[in-house]
């Protein structure tokens, strides 16, 4: 195992055991390569590899967050999701984890995101609305 995978394990079990909580800036670069005896390039390929799995988010000359994994459903909503309204509850919307997302979806699906012959919709959100 390369080292920058040990540290993306250590980064992640510290988020899995609430050490780094939703939504809080995690060390900078350079402390973690101090705490880790390693280069800040190593601590950046384990910044991306955790990235990937959609644990944190980076803000440009910020630092790098844990994604906030709370929900923003009232408990009066219950489990019915209203999609007549065109915008989202402005005070609830999670910007940072939505663009990352969006980021995400245009990695992932970059061929499919504007093609305009899926009148469902795009089958693996169909499905995962299902399962929801």
């Amino acid at each position: 195992m390369y080292k920058y995978q040990m540290i993306a394990n250590t980064i992640y079990n510290r988020i899995q055991e609430n050490i780094y909580e939703s939504g809080e800036k995690l060390p900078s670069i350079r402390d973690l390569a101090k705490e880790f005896n390693t280069s800040k390039q190593t601590i950046l390929q384990a910044f991306k590899t955790i990235e990937q799995r959609h644990l944190v988010y980076s803000q440009l000359k910020s630092g790098y967050y844990v994604v906030d994994k709370k929900l923003t459903i009232s408990p009066e909503q219950g489990r019915t999701i209203n999609f007549t309204n065109a915008s989202p509850n402005i005070i609830n919307f999670p910007y940072k984890d939505f663009q990352h997302c969006i980021d995400r979806a245009f990695d992932t699906y970059q061929y499919e995101l504007f093609n305009y012959n899926l009148s469902k919709g795009l089958d693996p959100l169909v499905k995962t609305i299902k399962n929801y």
